[in-house]
């Protein structure tokens, strides 16, 4: 059996980061192999059917606007479907009534005004995140489909 040293060493690496800072209830390395969330669902989804990747924003209570966990989660995402030879396609889309909100402002300013390391750590993961969307395809020959949501009701309006 062959072990993929990358995928492991993602895997500890984020299992390290949630010990560091705390967030254990919510860790999710992806694709099933470790699930320590009994309390609250998982704020990222990934799955794979076929050929089809399909990673989920899953933070309906915040409109799935981006955390500092769930850009990391979505980071791992990308690159368990980027790693996953036989994933062609890759669909995101977002769980409830909003694909997205963007990142998650109320976060960042809480941290910037009590002196918190996360307004410096998010906009760069934020970007790292944005990196690894963009050059999926171009890199690793991912197309991707993202599925936003259209209001019926404001549809023609």
């Amino acid at each position: 059996m062959k072990v993929n040293n990358t995928k492991m060493v993602r895997s500890i690496f984020a299992l390290i980061f949630a010990i560091v800072t705390g967030s254990m209830k919510r860790v999710a390395v992806l694709a099933g192999h470790i699930n320590m969330m009994p309390a609250s669902e998982p704020v990222v989804l990934w799955s794979k059917k076929n050929s089809v990747s399909t990673i989920t924003l899953n933070r309906v209570s915040k409109l799935n606007s981006l955390s500092m966990e769930m850009i990391q989660l979505l980071i791992e995402a990308y690159y368990e479907a980027i790693d996953d030879t036989g994933v062609k396609l890759d669909v995101m889309r977002g769980e409830g009534k909003a694909f997205s909100a963007g990142g998650d402002v109320a976060a960042v300013r809480e941290q910037a005004l009590t002196g918190g390391p996360l307004p410096h750590d998010f906009f760069y993961e934020e970007y790292m995140l944005n990196h690894t969307i963009a050059t999926a395809f171009e890199r690793h020959g991912l197309p991707q489909i993202a599925l936003w949501h259209l209001r019926q009701d404001r549809v023609g309006s």
